[in-house]
């Protein structure tokens, strides 16, 4: 899994590294648990650039790359979760609605911005996908940006893992 950069968090001095890393950590935990090999491009705060983290997943020879990132805005009061992927990938699109149809199931009350793909929304972090040689996505968690939204993915990172969970098992099974 893929870890995000360092956009701040008005909770407790927290950056996205923080969320991400431990929303990795606790869907690893989630895998392993139902079966599942992971492998996380990074454990320790340090910083990796796009390229390595796709190297890394190709060399691994993984199944699956979920790049997790949280959104951040200069608008306090936007939320919302969201899942983008290469559109020039088929395979992409189908995980992402695996995914995105767990996280709605489980989280109804929690705003869902959509599935949106880079040619929808080109943005240069999603080079983070560039060259992966296995499905892969980007899944935003939420704004961090927003104090509300940001103690609610603390306060839920569990069950949140526990979604993306269930969504991957779903886009393997097919």
């Amino acid at each position: 899994m893929n870890l995000g950069l360092d956009l701040s968090s008005p909770v407790d001095d927290l950056y996205e590294k923080h969320f991400t890393l431990w929303a990795a950590e606790s869907l690893e935990d989630e895998l392993i648990a139902r079966g599942h090999q992971v492998e996380l491009t990074r454990r320790v705060d340090c910083s990796l650039k796009n390229s390595e983290r796709v190297r890394k997943a190709n060399i691994w020879g993984a199944d699956v790359l979920l790049c997790l990132h949280c959104n951040a805005a200069v608008n306090k009061q936007a939320t919302g979760f969201e899942i983008l992927y290469d559109d020039a990938k088929p395979q992409d699109k189908r995980l992402a609605e695996a995914l995105a149809a767990y996280f709605r199931r489980y989280f109804p009350d929690r705003r869902y911005r959509g599935i949106i793909t880079d040619a929808d929304c080109p943005r240069t972090h999603l080079s983070v996908l560039e060259g992966a040689r296995m499905p892969a996505v980007l899944v935003e968690l939420g704004f961090i940006s927003n104090h509300e939204e940001a103690c609610w993915l603390l306060e839920n990172l569990g069950d949140v893992a526990h979604a993306l969970a269930l969504g991957l098992e779903a886009w393997k099974k097919g």
